[in-house]
């Protein structure tokens, strides 16, 4: 590896870095007023919520049914395909803004995450 590399790595590297702090999310349960795919932020069954130790707002959509949905806070997010307890499919979707995890999320960390994945893959070889 090459001191180029390096640097452009230290680079990547920084230029990613930012201060984070707390953010709100909207968490609820499936099957609750609001959560579903028509999402309502003002639904019964829907919390704003922020907590100093939680940095990203996530999303997991079953795909047999995609009216379940439910929408989640936590200190770590793991984007991507998975099954449950019960070998149920659903998706995940994580991003880290105030609010974020309403009925538009898009796959923007998933393909952020490859994108840089395959950045670092080019880098090694």
């Amino acid at each position: 590896m090459n001191f180029l590399t390096i640097g452009f790595c230290c680079f990547i590297f920084c230029v990613l870095q930012q201060e984070i702090h707390a953010i709100a999310c909207y968490t609820c349960a499936a099957g609750t007023d609001g959560c579903g795919p028509s999402f309502k932020s003002n639904g019964n069954g829907v919390l704003p919520v922020s907590v100093s130790a939680n940095i990203y707002c996530g999303k997991s959509v079953y795909s047999a049914n995609t009216n379940v949905i439910t929408r989640t806070t936590g200190a770590t997010c793991t984007a991507g395909a998975g099954t449950d307890g019960n070998s149920y499919p659903y998706t995940v979707y994580c991003c880290t803004t105030d609010l974020c995890n309403t009925a538009s999320m898009r796959k923007t960390s998933i393909i952020f995450a490859s994108l840089m994945a395959m950045i670092g893959v080019l880098l090694i070889k």
